[in-house]
């Protein structure tokens, strides 16, 4: 016989799985819905600015 616990972890996780895909997330902070952005939306935000203003554009750095 199977533990019933290994059998109520694997169904939690499929139902995690489930509602992650399904589901949408929303910024406790905003209260708007948080989407993944593509190249193209960052670079039009950024164009979007006045012209002159200035912008910080951060990536990490490996250096070995």
């Amino acid at each position: 016989p199977r533990s019933t616990v290994g059998t109520t972890t694997e169904i939690y996780d499929y139902l995690k799985l489930l509602f992650s895909r399904v589901g949408k997330t929303i910024s406790p902070i905003s209260g708007k819905e948080v989407k993944h952005h593509t190249v193209t939306d960052i670079v039009d935000y950024v164009q979007s600015f006045e012209e002159g203003s200035k912008v910080m554009i951060s990536c990490p750095l490996q250096i070995e």
